[in-house]
């Protein structure tokens, strides 16, 4: 595994301008990951014909073979499995031509969009328009490594999807403003092209964390930097929705004092005791940092969702039993926010029916408004949160994975709902491919600026994008 430092680029594919970009799946769960590799592939690629293979973007998890953790923090990965099923997508892709790839470590695989286990999701790229593959490193300043990565598409005219596969942390440090990276990067692009973020939170290299994000380019294994696969097509527009399984309590709050982005006063109260009051939390319930305990900032007409991440008791200490400088009821959300903003506390969302409900609702929303534009659907991307499939998980008793019964709701509600929208246009609509990777959460547009920053990552959201061709 190599430690990134340096911009690796590959070339551009040009195609027609007029001929639609296309896309096909693939999924594989075989013990060897050599041969899962193979057969996702032969199955992402067996509709081309003729037409020339023009990238493949994949995610890979394998934890150790019969592995099932007994708590969350147990995850273990098998780092040379996912090393074998990476050399050999690029293998494959080599005998096709000078193909880029890109992949990266999952936090989990996904088939039709919904969560499974262990294995390879593979996505082929053909038709017309133009691919680039890159890999550019994370550096410490955020707003460099956006900057780097602008300069890289910048020349891509008619740009309209970018991949990117790296860690989640490049939104948390130093924060939605506009210095952070979402930010940078959409205002740096001449195009609104939309950012499709996953990948672990951390880079394994500088930390302990099992599930930190690798990044496969190529066939090599990298570490500390983004691997990006972007598309600029003529004709390519992209329809997004984004939903969540929680139900704001009520009434809605003001954040009424707020210090160093932490929320102090909720409509004049401490701000832990109105947030327990209003989510019906009894006296022995116990916050959990970064899991299960949301917001929703409204911001325009959008509501961002963020979690608590830490809170200071009566005593004046800190989630970790530190010190705090802050008030007693103080409370800190992975987003820092502002005085006078608008939040709904929000509850529920741990049972399998409404997160898996929330995926479906958000991919009909973009498929309708994609068909209500006289747009053709070519591929609908699921981005999970890592979270919302942890909470499934645990709840039902299956840690490390999902129950099979439920998962197999799940897989039926989501590809149905999106075969009869497309039947109610044309009965002979080819079936639409599904992609998406379990990874740490979304970049979501925001309904206006908030903190100076139009463009965030989100936690514990299901973003469900159609891409499209609209001649």
């Amino acid at each position: 595994m190599r430690r990134l430092s340096l911009i690796i680029l590959c070339m551009s594919l040009l195609g027609g301008c007029v001929e639609p970009t296309e896309f096909a799946t693939g999924y594989a769960s075989n013990a060897s990951p050599r041969d899962a590799a193979r057969a996702a592939f032969a199955q992402a690629t067996a509709g081309l014909g003729e037409k020339p293979l023009k990238g493949v973007v994949f995610a890979v998890y394998y934890p150790p073979a019969g592995f099932s953790p007994a708590t969350p923090e147990a995850y273990r990965i098998d780092a040379t499995a996912e090393a074998v099923a990476a050399e050999e997508i690029a293998a494959l892709c080599k005998t096709r031509g000078a193909v880029p790839n890109i992949g990266v470590r999952g936090r989990g695989i996904t088939r039709e969009g919904v969560h499974l286990g262990r294995g390879i999701s593979v996505l082929a790229i053909f038709g017309g328009g133009e691919t680039k593959a890159a890999l550019v490193p994370i550096k410490p300043d955020r707003k460099a490594t956006a900057s780097e990565l602008v300069e890289v598409l910048r020349p891509m005219a008619n740009l309209q999807a970018v991949f990117a596969f790296g860690e989640m942390s490049l939104q948390f440090e130093p924060g939605a403003d506009r210095a952070g990276f979402a930010s940078t990067l959409t205002r740096g692009l001449s195009s609104r092209a939309m950012v499709f973020l996953a990948g672990g939170m951390n880079d394994p290299a500088a930390t302990s964390d099992p599930l930190g994000s690798v990044q496969f380019y190529n066939g090599e294994a990298y570490t500390g930097g983004l691997a990006v696969m972007a598309i600029a097509s003529p004709g390519m527009r992209l329809f997004s929705t984004t939903r969540h399984e929680f139900i704001p309590a009520d009434p809605a709050g003001v954040l009424t004092k707020v210090q160093r982005g932490w929320a102090v006063r909720i409509d004049g109260k401490p701000a832990l005791a109105v947030y327990r009051q209003r989510r019906g939390m009894a006296a022995e319930e116990r916050l959990v940092p970064d899991s299960k305990y949301p917001i929703a900032i409204n911001v325009g007409s959008r509501r961002y969702v963020t979690m608590v991440v830490d809170w200071v008791g009566r005593n004046g200490n800190d989630s970790h039993g530190q010190k705090s400088i802050l008030p007693p009821g103080s409370m800190r959300f992975r987003q820092r926010v502002e005085e006078g903003s608008v939040i709904d506390i929000l509850t529920g969302g741990d049972d399998a029916t409404s997160i898996a409900s929330s995926a479906a609702a958000a991919a009909r929303r973009s498929v309708d408004t994609a068909l209500n534009g006289n747009a053709k659907p070519s591929l609908l991307w699921v981005g999970e949160c890592h979270q919302r499939v942890s909470r499934w998980c645990h709840s039902a008793g299956f840690f490390g994975g999902v129950n099979p019964a439920e998962e197999s709701i799940a897989l039926q509600s989501l590809r149905q709902t999106i075969d009869s929208r497309l039947a109610m246009d044309n009965r002979n609509a080819p079936r639409l491919p599904i992609f998406g990777i379990v990874g740490m959460g979304n970049f979501a547009p925001f309904g206006a600026e908030y903190k100076g920053a139009d463009h965030v990552f989100q936690q514990n959201v299901v973003t469900a994008t159609v891409l499209a061709h609209q001649p």
